[in-house]
């Protein structure tokens, strides 16, 4: 991602797919190197996922983990999966 985006704006992408399901959205690391294009950083987030009542099945979270990546396309993030 630009260097300029914030953990925050990324979080806020996430948080406005309203997905249901999602807990939590939690930053684990920050990178960037001389390899890497000038004002870039690359991210790494978890995202959980739980219903209150029961188990999820695999399409309820693939349906929302692909809401989410089309809301951080919206702003420029490249998503590696």
């Amino acid at each position: 991602v630009n260097s300029s985006l914030s953990f925050a704006d990324i979080k806020a992408a996430v948080k406005k797919v309203k997905a249901t399901i999602l807990r939590d959205i939690v930053l684990s690391d920050v990178y960037s190197d001389d390899s890497m294009e000038s004002c870039q950083k690359s991210l790494t987030i978890s995202l959980s996922f739980q219903h209150k009542d029961r188990t999820l099945n695999d399409a309820e979270v693939n349906e929302a983990i692909a809401k989410i990546i089309s809301s951080l396309e919206k702003i420029n993030v490249h998503v590696r999966v």
